[in-house]
């Protein structure tokens, strides 16, 4: 049996290959592509420049610039807000003399801080305006409901025999001023718990409103409340006229 090997094809010539046109086009896309390929390296060398650019650091003078300039916005606005708040300091001095014994004064050379300071301890003096008579009030309160609570015999029924005391009259006591050892109690809360009797502004409008609204439902409904009222609004009696 003869072995016979196989001849692979060979394909067939082209001659439009070799064509002067098919050359030049070649040669056309070569170039092509060289500039393309030309561009994308300046394209990238730009990048390159503008981002080393921006990476890089200004020059000192310039920094020192930006650093005076943004420090004169800032002097500029802290000089408009302590202008604000001194106004308000002073309209506190002028209508409540009594502020200047207590909060210090201020001058020319205080601070934005110093100044905020100062409106801050000017709002906690006069949020502390009547702040012992507040507690008072507390412990009035507080008298009243436990008098209540002891008149009750069921209730008092529940508790130990040396708690079951007869505390009718209490608050009408306290009101007259009958505890003058409770004083200095008062005192001293006042001062460890400063917000306990402490009102800030809204609550200090809505209980003078609150109070106002009393007085003018006792003055038309109360004879005596009325009476009291009209003559509070008298002057002192001339004794000489008399």
């Amino acid at each position: 049996m003869t072995n016979m090997t196989t001849i692979p094809s060979i394909p067939p010539f082209d001659a439009s290959e070799f064509t002067v046109a098919a050359i030049e086009e070649k040669e056309k896309k070569e170039e092509e592509f060289v500039e393309e390929k030309k561009k994308e390296e300046s394209s990238a060398k730009i990048r390159d420049k503008i981002f080393n650019n921006i990476m890089k650091p200004p020059p000192p003078a310039v920094i020192k610039e930006q650093i005076r300039q943004k420090e004169k916005i800032i002097h500029e606005a802290e000089e408009v807000e302590k202008r604000k708040i001194f106004a308000k300091i002073q309209l506190y001095f002028e209508r409540f003399p009594g502020l200047m014994s207590k909060i210090p004064k201020i001058s020319g050379r205080t601070s934005l801080p110093e100044a905020q300071e100062i409106l801050n301890q000017i709002h906690h003096t006069m949020d502390s305006i009547g702040s012992c008579r507040a507690i008072v009030n507390y412990i009035d309160t507080g008298f009243t409901v436990l008098e209540g609570f002891m008149s009750d015999k069921d209730k008092v029924a529940h508790l130990p025999k040396p708690l079951q005391l007869n505390l009718t009259g209490i608050s009408d006591l306290f009101r007259q001023g009958k505890f003058p050892e409770l004083d200095p109690l008062i005192a001293e809360v006042d001062i460890e718990y400063p917000w306990l009797g402490k009102r800030s502004l809204i609550l200090r409008v809505l209980g003078t409103f609150s109070d106002i609204a009393t007085k003018v439902h006792l003055y038309n409904t109360n004879p005596a409340a009325k009476m009291i009222f009209e003559m509070g609004k008298r002057g002192p009696v001339d004794l000489k006229d008399e």
